[in-house]
């Protein structure tokens, strides 16, 4: 774990909680929301790949999350499940490892199989009852991520960056104490690049707004010297979605402590 101390956090009276927690309140209070509306219009996105055709369908056939979950609520797939599969694959394939020899977490295979619904809407793919479900979904994903691996943009950074997967910190800020995992670090001798995964089948970069802003507080602590540059990777669209400010610490310290603690601190 990279900690990030701040003298004004006090051990015994600081609060801890996660960068995604915070991100969370976004649809329960006022000033995250307006402050994620004003950072999402310093967001400029880039095309770095094609997706793969099967996600190159129009928004209009394409079956979203909103549409799925009222499909079935209770049985489809858990999207959240699915993401972290994507994520996991991910630091496999850095690793250099190969897809014969990827298996998903325990728990996580769990969360899959207890799903009853194809993935996104995708008859190709067996229902859990079927020896095939599981893998069906590591295929999908694998596809998922194959178009990232071969665009010039990102092939570069693993090629001539030092880089890490899931990289964790703890940033003090105020009473407070954030802990959260950037999915990819990049960085040279200048630069440090921050790129967070997404497999959302929506392109809404201002829901991760504070998220993204609290990795780049942290990382600007870490990497003092350095220029960090943090962006939303989505795979469905085959677009990066670069936050071009500078986050207000104090704005993220008034959201923090507007918290009700016992009701987010966990979640």
């Amino acid at each position: 774990m990279t900690n990030l101390p701040s003298d004004s956090v006090a051990g015994s009276h600081s609060r801890r909680i996660t960068a995604s927690s915070i991100n969370a309140i976004i649809a329960q209070q006022s000033l995250a929301a307006d402050y994620a509306r004003e950072l999402s219009g310093h967001f400029v996105s880039k095309r770095i790949f094609s997706p793969v055709e099967s996600r190159a369908q129009s928004e209009a056939q394409a079956l979203d999350e909103t549409s799925l979950e009222a499909q079935n609520t209770q049985e489809s797939l858990d999207f959240s499940a699915y993401g972290s599969l994507v994520h996991e694959l991910f630091v496999h394939i850095l690793a250099e490892k190969t897809m014969e020899n990827f298996r998903p977490s325990a728990s996580l295979s769990r969360e899959l199989l207890g799903s009853t619904s194809p993935e996104f809407g995708d008859t190709s793919i067996p229902k859990k009852t079927d020896p095939r479900y599981l893998s069906s979904i590591i295929e999908n994903a694998a596809a998922e991520l194959a178009p990232l691996f071969e665009a010039p943009t990102f092939s570069t950074l693993v090629l001539e960056k030092k880089y890490s997967c899931e990289f964790p910190f703890l940033l003090g800020l105020g009473r407070w104490i954030i802990e959260g995992r950037m999915d990819f670090v990049a960085q040279s001798d200048e630069e440090v690049i921050i790129l967070d995964l997404k497999t959302d089948r929506r392109f809404l970069p201002h829901k991760y707004a504070l998220q993204l802003g609290l990795y780049c507080i942290a990382a600007q602590q870490l990497f003092q010297k350095k220029k960090v540059h943090a962006g939303l990777i989505y795979l469905h669209f085959g677009q990066i979605a670069w936050l071009n400010a500078n986050p207000d610490i104090e704005i993220l310290l008034k959201i923090c402590d507007s918290i009700c603690f016992d009701t987010h601190v966990n979640s």
